[in-house]
C-alpha cells in the first residue's frame, strides 16, 4: 500500500494540470441509489485492467459535478488502478457539493461520510477491484471531504490525498483520529478561497 500510495502522490503532485487522454481507458457512466438518493458516477476503467486492482475514488469541487478527466488518468493507465469520479449531491444552492459542514451547508441532512463508503463498497463489487487498496483524493470542497473522511470511523479508505481543501476546526475539534491516517495535502500559497494557512 506504502508504493500505491507514493505514486498516489506523484500522480496528484505531477499531474494535476496536464491534459489527460483516454484513449487507452474505458469511461463508464454509472449511477446508484444510496440512502434513498441517486449517486451519479464515473468509472475510469484503463484497458485490461485486471481483476482486484486498487481504487482511487475522485471527488470534485463546490459546484463541479465531476468530470471524466482528472488528475488521476493518466496515472491509472500508467499504475493500472480504476478511477472513480464521483459526483455530490445538489444543496440548497443548487449546487454539486459535499456535505462537510459548511455554514451554508446547516440543516442539510446529507451524510457524505457514510454515502461515499457505501459507494466505493458498491464500485469494489460490481467492478472486482480490491477491497483493501481504495483510496481517496478530492480539489477543494471534496479535498475537505477527504479531511471529514480521515477524521470519522470508517475503514473503507486506507489514505487520503487532498488538493487544496481544508481540515476545518469542527473536524479536529469534536472527532478524534483513533489510529494515524497515511494523508497527503497539496496546496498553493496563492490560493484566496481555501487558504493554506488556515
Amino acid at each position: 500500500m506504502k508504493t500505491f500510495f507514493l505514486h498516489l502522490a506523484i500522480a496528484l503532485g505531477m499531474a494535476s494540470f496536464c491534459a489527460t487522454s483516454l484513449s487507452a481507458q474505458n469511461v463508464i457512466d454509472d449511477s446508484v441509489k444510496i440512502d434513498g438518493a441517486m449517486r451519479h458516477f464515473k468509472m475510469i476503467m484503463p484497458e485490461g485492467l485486471s481483476a482486484g486492482a486498487p481504487l482511487v475514488m475522485v471527488c470534485h469541487g463546490y459546484g463541479n459535478p465531476g468530470k471524466a478527466k482528472t488528475w488521476m488518468n493518466r496515472s491509472a493507465v500508467k499504475h493500472r488502478f480504476a478511477v472513480c469520479v464521483a459526483q455530490g449531491l445538489k444543496d440548497s444552492k443548487g449546487k454539486h457539493s459535499w456535505n462537510v459542514g459548511y455554514p451554508s451547508q446547516l440543516g442539510w441532512k446529507v451524510d457524505d461520510v457514510s454515502a461515499v463508503c457505501k459507494l466505493a463498497k458498491h464500485v469494489q463489487k460490481k467492478y472486482s477491484l480490491s477491497a483493501d487498496n481504495t483510496f481517496l483524493t478530492g480539489m477543494s470542497n471534496g479535498g475537505d471531504l477527504c479531511y471529514l473522511m480521515a477524521h470519522s470511523k470508517q475503514t473503507t479508505f486506507k489514505a487520503f490525498a487532498s488538493l487544496a481543501g481544508q481540515l476545518m476546526y469542527p473536524f479536529y475539534e469534536n472527532m478524534k483520529i483513533e489510529h494515524p491516517v497515511p494523508f497527503l495535502e497539496i496546496h498553493g500559497t496563492a490560493d484566496v478561497l481555501s487558504r493554506w494557512t488556515g
